[in-house]
This record gives structure tokens, C-alpha cells and sequence, in this order.
């Protein structure tokens, strides 16, 4: 498996296995909600605010991560890891876990200094994540399960993460609060 950066162009494959692992997984309506997140952010992919990282193998892509930059309008920089997707005919393989890890570890060459994600806390935690409050980072958007607010340091991963006390701006597409 190697992991390779996606750019803009490749917002079709992208759309593609979100809608189809989601649709596997939650439903047409959910497929096609988080499909839609992924074409809108494929769209703002520019190595700078926004990433895009993909796990690949034979020529396939299996796993999608995206990356956001979060700015609480302080030094620290912060970024948000969602979605993620790993293709349904290759899931239970370790390759979101992965590709998850190489991406932070791309993250952290670049000085990133905090990771946050909004998931499942029992598959984040296997990936160095661990629950926070909004008392330490406020969420861009009211959170529908705040137990699912998530961060790690990418610093220092046995600092515990610094309060930042300001509301963060996000990309425009996490402005919706249908996706928190």
C-alpha cells in the first residue's frame, strides 16, 4: 500500500468513494450528504488549508482522509481530520488506521500542531486520539454528540492540549451544521 497526496482533479474518485462506502454503510441519504461534503472540499484542496491524502494500492484507490485547517486566530495551528472513507471491499484491513497515521505524521513534518476529529472515540483512540471539552477547543459548530470531540497534540503527544478560549473558523463546506 503507498498513500499519495490527491489535488483537485481527482475530485471524482473522491465523490465516488465517499458516496459509495457511506452508502454502504448509513444509508443513500447519509451516501449522498457525505458525498457531497467530499466533492465541495475536493474542491478546496490546495496544500495549504486543506488536504487530501488517499491509501493506494494496484492502482486502486481504497481510503480517502481529509484534513481542514481550523483557525482559532491564535499561533497554534490546528487542523481537523474528516471525512474519512476506506472503500467497503477493504475495510477491517488496518487501511484507514494507517493511512490515518501517515497523514498525521505528514501533518506533524509541517508543523501542525493540534489534530482534532468529530468520530467514534473507540476507533479514534487507536490512532492517538482522546476525548475533549469545548472548554478546551470549541467545536466550529454546536455539536450533536460532544463525546465525539476528539484532538491530540502533534507536538508533543504527552502534552495535554492548550485551551484555546476563541470560536474557530472552518472551511466553508463544515459551516453546515448537518454534518456536526
Amino acid at each position: 500500500m503507498n498513500f499519495k497526496l490527491l489535488i483537485r482533479d481527482d475530485e471524482p474518485q473522491i465523490t465516488q468513494l465517499f458516496t459509495e462506502t457511506f452508502t454502504h454503510s448509513e444509508g443513500q441519504e447519509q451516501g449522498e450528504l457525505i458525498g457531497h461534503l467530499a466533492k465541495e472540499l475536493a474542491h478546496l484542496i490546495d496544500q495549504k488549508e486543506v488536504y487530501c491524502f488517499a491509501a493506494v494500492a494496484a492502482q486502486s484507490i481504497q481510503g480517502i482522509i481529509f484534513f481542514s485547517q481550523l483557525d482559532y486566530q491564535t499561533e497554534e495551528s490546528v487542523f481537523m481530520l474528516a471525512p474519512v472513507a476506506v472503500h467497503p471491499d477493504f475495510q477491517a484491513q488496518g487501511i484507514g488506521q494507517a493511512l490515518i497515521k501517515y497523514g498525521l505524521s505528514t501533518l506533524k513534518n509541517l508543523k501542525v500542531e493540534i489534530a482534532v476529529t468529530y468520530g467514534d472515540p473507540n476507533f479514534y483512540s487507536k490512532v492517538g486520539f482522546s476525548p475533549i471539552t469545548e472548554a478546551t477547543l470549541q467545536a466550529p459548530m454546536p455539536l450533536s454528540m460532544p463525546q465525539g470531540w476528539l484532538a491530540q497534540s502533534l507536538k508533543d503527544s504527552t502534552a495535554p492540549i492548550k485551551s484555546l478560549h476563541t470560536k474557530p473558523k472552518c472551511v466553508v463546506p463544515f459551516q453546515n451544521p448537518d454534518y456536526w
